[in-house]
């Protein structure tokens, strides 16, 4: 990395990314004009998938004590030490990339740069020519090397995945090839993971909430958290011009847009009361549909699984299971399908359809372009933007 964070100093940065559009890039100006001064502070772009067509991305301010607030509790998590090494395989203008970097500035450990195209065959025998003991992935990056038949290097002991849900058979299938792999949630908010998955544990939903956070629900289901590492305040362009909001907190907590349950359980070897976070998806994944309620988070796992097992090759970065407003039926489930793609979607939704619960069935729609942030999560208002019928 060119540049260094000085994670002491009171110096503030802004973290672009290199390929921002133009049309991102107009909005910078007015909005860190109207933005306030905030000392010893980094500003991520939010990696979040609900920025509507006339508005900028949301502009995250967190401050640098946040940050090593969450690596402290992350090193804990996973035990690390000098004796590790971090091989950093996301950008740094993303919070899962950054996030690193104060990890091994507190527990002194190595750390290396994958500066190389992502290509899944050389990123392997990169892990091993520089002995990596921990890294963390975006599921798409996971796909490829299972899909490539790579196996990991006998160097890492943890695999952290986030920026999108892990699927099951997806993490089945790289335990077969030696992948330590760990599904965590976390979010741009509270400077990445709130929940992991233990060191060494088989597959669960249920991942252990890291120590720095308290959580809870209420009626609502809707996740509340309490954390030092959560963020000072978002800046965004909207429709009616710049607006900087600070965090909202109710008696210490903020609440989320995200479905959970939490739950309570005694470590057995350790008497402990753990905390652990089942994550449900988020609100707008929740739609009716001919008035009968649609996971959309599950619906995208279930095909997800059933594509797999029907050995259809499709890759992550090709397709999306969206909604579309409907005003007969409430919601329209859709397949976009990304032009270009080696998948036969015809025959492929044909034969999901045949066996898939009636208020499941897909349509087919093709687009150029699937929008993406930049560690792959589908911009949704964005991706709708282009799906709508025209007038």
């Amino acid at each position: 990395m060119s540049f260094k964070v000085d994670w002491d100093s009171k110096d503030t940065h802004i973290f672009l990314n290199p390929r921002m559009d133009a049309r991102e890039r107009q909005f910078l100006t007015p909005l860190f004009r109207h933005a306030p001064v905030l000392p010893g502070h980094l500003w991520m772009q939010s990696s979040g998938s609900t920025q509507f067509i006339n508005e900028s991305s949301k502009w995250i301010a967190l401050s640098k004590q946040a940050f090593l607030v969450s690596a402290q509790a992350v090193n804990e998590h996973l035990e690390s030490s000098r004796q590790d090494k971090w091989g950093v395989a996301l950008p740094l203008f993303h919070v899962g990339g950054l996030s690193i970097y104060a990890r091994a500035f507190l527990s002194g450990a190595g750390l290396a740069e994958f500066t190389e195209a992502w290509n899944a065959e050389r990123f392997s025998a990169w892990l091993g020519e520089h002995q990596i003991t921990l890294l963390s992935l975006v599921p798409t990056q996971l796909f490829d090397l299972v899909q490539g038949g790579h196996r990991a290097p006998k160097s890492l002991r943890a695999v952290v995945i986030g920026g999108a849900k892990l699927e099951a058979k997806l993490a089945q299938q790289a335990w077969v090839l030696g992948w330590p792999v760990l599904a965590s949630f976390g979010m741009t908010e509270c400077c990445s993971q709130i929940a992991t998955a233990t060191l060494g544990s088989t597959f669960s939903d249920d991942l252990r909430v890291l120590g720095h956070v308290d959580v809870k629900t209420e009626s609502d289901g809707l996740l509340q958290i309490k954390s030092d590492a959560l963020m000072t305040g978002h800046a965004q362009v909207t429709a009616t011009g710049p607006k900087w909001t600070p965090i909202e907190l109710t008696s210490g907590y903020w609440k989320t847009k995200d479905q959970a349950q939490v739950k309570a359980r005694t470590n057995l070897k350790t008497a402990e009361i753990e905390i652990f976070l089942t994550v449900r998806g988020r609100v707008q994944d929740f739609v009716k549909v001919k008035g009968e309620g649609v996971d959309l988070a599950a619906l995208r796992s279930r095909f997800f699984d059933w594509a797999l097992t029907e050995q259809i090759s499709l890759t992550l970065d090709e397709y999306a299971v969206i909604d579309l407003p409907d005003a007969r039926e409430g919601s329209r489930l859709v397949l976009a399908a990304q032009e270009g793609s080696s998948v036969n979607w015809t025959e492929a939704l044909k034969r999901w359809n045949a066996v898939c619960f009636p208020i499941e069935r897909l349509e087919l729609r093709r687009v150029g372009k699937l929008p993406r942030s930049p560690v792959g999560k589908i911009l949704g208002e964005k991706l709708r933007e282009q799906l709508k019928d025209p007038a």
